[in-house]
Formats: structure tokens, C-alpha cells, sequence
């Protein structure tokens, strides 16, 4: 039968377990590791540098990128807007010029959904463009 230490007065004996008679101690649990910085550095810096940027004023062409990068998403949904509503439109020209060309009238297809979808895309993504203009 092991015999084991009695445990410290006011230390937690639910810490580590105590080894037996003879037995080399236990090594210590490692500390976990420190989180990152917040300054957004990924690495050390170089020796004689502030670990914290400096503060700047952004570049005028890192601006103008990041104002591009914004007004992008806009641009394409205006282009689909434009699109959806001049397809509809070309569908109901073509449409009705084949019926009116017809000896006994005919039908065409009056495509208002796809026009005013279409329209109603482009003035919503005018109005995002517009904002990062």
C-alpha cells in the first residue's frame, strides 16, 4: 500500500496528486500561451521598433481602393437591374411586332414584372453608389 503526503494547509490538494514514496515529482503544468497583441502585429518586431503603429492618416490611394472596393457590389447590381429590364423590354417589342405583323392579330407578352424588377434594381444599387461616391 503507497502512502501519500498529507496535503499543505492552504494549498488545493485537488491540484496535482500526489506521487508515491520514491517517486521523482510530477513536472509543473505549463502556463497557456499569451494571447496576440490587439495592435495586429503577427510577429515580434524587429528589435528597436514600438510594437503599436504609429497613428497615420490613410493614403489617399488606399481611400480611393477601399472606396472602389465599396461601391462595387453596387455597380453590379445596377448592371443586373439594367439587364433584367432591358431584356424585358426587348422581349415585349419583339414580341408585340411579331403580333401586329400577323395577317390575324396574335398575342404578345407584355413582360411588366421583369421591367419593373429591373428598374427597381437599378435604383437601389444607384442609391448604394451614390453613397460612396
Amino acid at each position: 500500500m503507497a502512502t501519500t503526503e498529507p496535503p499543505v494547509p492552504g494549498e488545493d490538494a485537488s491540484q496535482q496528486p500526489a506521487a508515491p514514496m520514491g517517486a521523482p515529482p510530477a513536472p509543473p503544468v505549463p502556463a497557456p500561451p499569451p494571447p496576440p497583441p490587439a495592435s495586429g502585429w503577427s510577429s515580434p518586431p524587429a528589435s528597436g521598433l514600438s510594437s503599436t503603429p504609429s497613428p497615420q492618416a490613410p493614403s489617399a490611394a488606399s481611400s480611393e481602393a477601399a472606396r472602389k472596393a465599396r461601391q462595387r457590389p453596387f455597380l453590379i447590381q445596377m448592371a443586373i437591374g439594367a439587364g433584367i429590364a432591358i431584356l424585358a423590354a426587348l422581349i415585349w417589342i419583339i414580341s408585340y411586332n411579331h403580333a401586329a405583323s400577323s395577317a390575324n392579330g396574335g398575342h404578345y407578352f407584355a413582360w411588366w414584372g421583369g421591367i419593373v424588377l429591373g428598374g427597381l434594381w437599378f435604383v437601389r444599387g444607384l442609391a448604394g453608389w451614390r453613397k460612396f461616391r
